[in-house]
């Protein structure tokens, strides 16, 4: 329903490969999907589009959450979507606010880690609210994303944004690409 609703279901098919045949492997589910057809120019053009490979991807992600939820007689519970509109605003005090905002899609996030190269072991810094403020040497570089968590795991990251802290707030301004 998110990119064409009138695209052709085919319906569900069920052939037993070899590969795929219970008989021989009945331990270990499978799945065969056939999601576009390539020889067609309709459909090559959705396979080229990041956003469709990403709708695409999320559903079997969550076709195999399902699968797992629905054996182990659990509710599924899915990883948060990635956190929208990160921003890196200086407090003209020597510190930055990193905030953002989580995503109205899926299941809701119960942290974050904020990802930066201030941090010198490399490690995220984890947190419950969506602003976060830390206190940064002059003239320094650094990069940062978020990414949100839940019981279901990790989203993807948000954007990555570049600062300096290396002008005054207010009076200079540098956009680092």
């Amino acid at each position: 329903d998110e990119w064409d609703p009138n695209w052709k279901d085919w319906g569900i098919r069920s052939v037993w490969f070899g590969e795929l045949n219970p008989k021989s492997n009945p331990e270990m589910p499978a799945v065969l999907v056939e999601t576009a057809f390539h020889a067609t120019e309709y459909d090559a053009n959705y396979l080229a589009e990041p956003r469709f490979r990403f709708t695409l991807a999320r559903a079997y992600y969550h076709g195999i959450v399902d699968y797992f939820a629905a054996r182990d007689d659990q509710p599924p519970v899915y990883a948060p979507e990635a956190p929208m509109h990160f921003r890196i605003i200086s407090n003209g005090e020597g510190g930055v606010t990193f905030s953002w905002e989580s995503s109205p899609e899926g299941q809701p996030a119960t942290g974050y880690r904020l990802w930066t190269t201030l941090t010198p072991d490399g490690q995220p810094i984890a947190t419950t609210e969506r602003t976060l403020t830390l206190d940064i040497a002059e003239d320094q570089s650094f990069e940062a994303y978020v990414t949100a968590t839940n019981a279901g795991g990790e989203s993807f990251p948000s954007a990555t944004l570049s600062a300096w802290t290396g002008c005054e707030a207010k009076e200079q301004r540098v956009l680092l690409v």
